[in-house]
């Protein structure tokens, strides 16, 4: 029954255009802002840097950027909506990721500062928060890294190899949550987490694939610079 109320909720929120960036929006400004100012049991410091293979391809990935962003807008235009914000987009030293997949996830919002970016959407059975930051909290005993279960490796590698994608995604970790799946990892020299939040978590569309799908189908509308 649960299930059903949220579906209900969901998709009423769907029909009012700017659907789950709305709601999720509201995080955004604030998960920016804590990330940034939040005081905590540690020191803020910059993440490793970008090795050459992370450096290689992100200047790969941002000459196609002005052409993925023209995309989000032809994609916005169908929707009325107005186009992304360059300024937001160019201000932060993250690389601006967000979910390739034309109208479906058109509806996007991008909060930023210089060493964070947060980018929110979705569509009528799923919605995602994107984080990104070049800044990692240090602690006297760091947690070590999980490696995925093999299952999970596997298909995290034919997920992306069906996608296409050739550039270094690494310290993957996925974690099924009461409404979908979060994922964090590393991409070109910057720390991320993309979380799935679902309508139905029963649905097809919630499955661990279709959230490595989303995390496969991110492209680079700029920043990183």
């Amino acid at each position: 029954m649960l299930t059903n109320l949220r579906a209900r909720h969901w998709g009423a929120l769907m029909r009012r255009i700017v659907p789950a960036s709305i709601v999720l929006a509201s995080l955004c400004a604030m998960s920016v802002a804590q990330q940034a100012a939040k005081p905590a049991a540690g020191i803020m410091k910059p993440v490793r840097p970008a090795n050459q293979l992370e450096t290689a391809q992100l200047r790969l990935a941002l000459q196609k950027s002005a052409a993925n962003r023209q995309a989000f807008d032809a994609a916005r235009l169908r929707l009325k909506l107005p186009p992304l914000d360059a300024a937001v987009i160019a201000r932060t030293k993250v690389p601006v990721l967000a979910v390739m997949r034309g109208t479906q996830f058109a509806n996007i919002r991008i909060r930023s500062s210089v060493d964070h970016v947060v980018v929110a959407g979705g569509d009528e059975t799923r919605g995602f928060v994107l984080t990104g930051t070049r800044l990692a909290r240090t602690v006297a005993k760091p947690q070590a890294f999980r490696a995925l279960k093999p299952a999970d490796d596997q298909l995290l590698k034919s997920v992306l190899a069906a996608r296409s994608i050739t550039d270094p995604i690494s310290d993957v970790d996925v974690t099924r949550t009461e409404d979908g799946y979060d994922i964090s990892f590393r991409r070109y020299g910057a720390l991320y987490d993309l979380r799935m939040a679902c309508a139905d978590t029963e649905a097809a569309a919630c499955s661990k694939e279709e959230a490595l799908k989303l995390l496969a189908d991110t492209q680079v509308l700029g920043g990183g610079e």
